[in-house]
């Protein structure tokens, strides 16, 4: 039975371990869709053509659609626009730009088709940067982690050398696989990453930036916190409260 419990464990903590990852990245996957694939380019006399964004070069006048996502920072050159930089600064209501104004990259824009001009490529632009940070931060390995990470070998041949004297003085060899039960340090070795890398994407998803594990970890002691604008702090969305139908007299 304990050696059975021991198979139990280690299957069923990779397979939690899994789980776990593939929830806490989800975060993270879904800024990674919101990444600018294509962009259209305009040239004189021409239709404009679809290109990668990577191509996109400074200088470069881009035909942003409805709906569509733009894919590298640059100047307005429409009269005007409304664009939805949620993702960007946490504002819930549309933006309205004038002509000149700086369009970021991943900002979505509203209901009319808009030109730009790139100021700047995608790897340098806004939102590439904040991926790079986000999958900088999942992958970096915060003290507590790298910790275990040390003490892990050292922990596993003191637990089965433990083991071994138990069965040595005890005759009995299930005295092994019972001491190896209580040592197993799974919640350790497998709660402290995946809870890191959730709380970055969770944070992240919620446009929250971390820079590394190690800066996570010491949020855990802030007691106080002090912000220099409100506006980084509301959060609201439209919603239809009620209708009210007007009924012209019949006299009018």
């Amino acid at each position: 039975m304990a050696a059975l419990i021991i198979v139990l464990m280690l299957a069923g903590g990779e397979a939690l371990e899994e789980i776990a990852q593939g929830r806490a990245t989800r975060e993270l996957r879904s800024l990674l869709e919101r990444v600018p694939q294509t962009a259209h380019r305009e040239l004189p006399g021409l239709p404009p053509e679809d290109i990668p964004a990577g191509d996109v070069r400074r200088g470069d006048i881009l035909l942003i659609k409805p709906s569509e996502v733009v894919p590298v920072d640059g100047l307005l050159l429409t009269a005007a626009g409304s664009f939805d930089e949620s993702t960007l600064a946490g504002e819930s209501l549309p933006v309205e730009h004038a002509k000149g104004d700086t369009l970021l990259s991943g900002s979505v824009n509203g209901d009319n088709a808009v030109h730009m001009k790139a100021t700047s490529t995608a790897k340098d632009s806004q939102y590439s940067q904040i991926v790079a940070l986000v999958q900088e931060a999942a992958s970096s390995r915060p003290p507590v982690v790298r910790l275990a990470d040390k003490y892990a070998i050292p922990f596993t041949i003191l637990a089965f050398a433990l083991a071994g004297i138990g069965w040595y003085f005890s005759q009995d060899p299930v005295r092994f696989a019972q001491v190896l039960v209580v040592a197993t340090p799974c919640p350790l070795l497998i709660a402290a990453p995946v809870a890191f890398l959730a709380g970055t994407s969770r944070a992240a998803h919620s446009g929250i930036i971390i820079k590394n594990g190690g800066t996570l970890e010491q949020l855990a002691r802030v007691r106080t916190a002090v912000f220099d604008k409100t506006g980084t702090l509301t959060h609201g969305r439209p919603t239809l409260h009620g209708m009210w139908v007007h009924r012209q007299h019949p006299g009018w």
